[in-house]
């Protein structure tokens, strides 16, 4: 049966610790996502904590009407937003979750969510990780259309969760559908990979 190893470093307090972590499983996927550069601009109206609109700093933003994108800001990241009619640099958008929007006129970089097809039952995870080497954000969704976890990214930093840690399991519930995917930063293209160990045959 396939075997995942997660390998740690710690090096603090004068001290190096290294770990070696081992699961066994019956089934396991990957996926490695190439992501384009966020779209740069600013929050140039600010309705509520969840409905605003941008204003981005080029007219190739690459955002199209109905689009769901991320907003990423200094507080973190607004995401799911749906996206009304575009016109030009001008971006409505409303129903943004996570965290609040940002004040007004505050920078923000924007991205259109990239699906990607998991289908695993999280509750039968052995190793989830996932690592993007730009900031971005990661949010799985169930086969039920519901969030069972989002978290953002920091570059090069793994999202990742362990059976038999003590941590609850994030993606217990209805199984996994899909990931959905976004890039923050608007000067790098990001490469995310996603890795996954469960157990397909219970």
């Amino acid at each position: 049966m396939p075997t995942g190893q997660i390998v740690a470093t710690a090096s603090l307090a004068g001290i190096s610790i290294q770990s070696v972590t081992q699961r066994t499983a019956s089934g396991q996927l990957a996926h490695e996502v190439s992501l384009p550069k966020a779209a740069a601009g600013a929050l140039t109206t600010r309705t509520n904590d969840t409905d605003g609109e941008l204003t981005m700093n080029d007219a190739s933003h690459g955002i199209t009407d109905g689009d769901q994108i991320d907003i990423f800001h200094d507080g973190g990241v607004s995401r799911g937003a749906t996206v009304g009619v575009v016109s030009g640099t001008s971006v409505p958008f409303t129903g943004a979750t996570g965290a609040v929007l940002p004040t007004q006129d505050d920078p923000i970089t924007a991205d259109v969510q990239v699906e990607v097809d998991v289908d695993f039952d999280g509750d039968k995870a052995e190793m989830v990780v996932v690592m993007s080497t730009v900031r971005g954000h990661v949010t799985w969704i169930d086969t039920g259309a519901a969030t069972l976890d989002a978290s953002e990214l920091t570059a090069t930093e793994p999202w990742q969760w362990i059976a038999g840690q003590g941590i609850s399991n994030p993606l217990s519930g209805n199984p996994v559908d899909k990931v959905l995917l976004s890039n923050g930063d608007s000067a790098n293209a990001a490469t995310v990979k996603i890795a996954v160990l469960y157990n397909s045959d219970q």
